[in-house]
């Protein structure tokens, strides 16, 4: 039978995937619309109609990531189910637990306007809402997709630090490979 540890190593996996997924998806956007948008429109004006489903593409990843890590379904792995082992098991200190509590609360704020923007725009077309109304109902600025993933991040390695005694690494990045494909493009 699998114990409460078992469990949690085997839901952290795939959600720690998810969260590089979303990482690596956000570092692509945010390269390719924001503060470089201006240094790199010479080349996205050149194959406008790739570079526009490359940006959409990478966005609704995003969104689509960052929803699933907090998802309510309780048929998915999520962190909401992984947090709730840790706690209901004692897995945590009570300081460990506080900060947990704390940077959930956090993350759910944030993942509220995320799932906004995945029912009407991402997931599901609204017939209501164009994009600019859905950010408005949302309430929601760009920073806050990084904060998000960035909240992940520490909620994976609280619960999986506390419960296995080690650490997870998430080392890995997509914002030096979309640079060079940019950098290339422009010789």
């Amino acid at each position: 039978m699998e114990d409460a540890k078992d469990k949690i190593r085997k839901y952290i996996m795939p959600l720690s995937e998810l969260v590089l997924k979303a990482r690596m998806n956000y570092e692509i956007w945010w390269e390719l619309i924001g503060q470089n948008r201006k240094k790199n429109l010479p080349i996205l004006n050149n194959n406008k109609y790739f570079w526009s489903s490359t940006i959409a593409a990478h966005y609704d990843s995003l969104v689509i990531s960052l929803f699933k890590l907090y998802d309510k379904d309780d048929k998915s792995y999520n962190l909401r189910k992984v947090k709730n082992i840790a706690l209901q098991n004692n897995y945590l200190s009570k300081k460990d637990g506080l900060s947990l509590n704390s940077e959930f609360e956090k993350a759910v704020v944030i993942w509220e306007k995320i799932r906004i923007i995945r029912h009407n725009q991402t997931a599901h077309k609204s017939a209501k809402l164009d994009l600019k109304k859905t950010y408005k109902q949302a309430d929601i600025i760009y920073d806050q997709f990084k904060e998000l993933i960035d909240i992940s991040i520490n909620i994976i390695k609280l619960i999986y630090g506390n419960t296995h005694n080690c650490d997870i690494i998430f080392s890995v990045s997509a914002l030096h490979d979309i640079q060079n494909v940019l950098d290339k493009l422009k010789q």
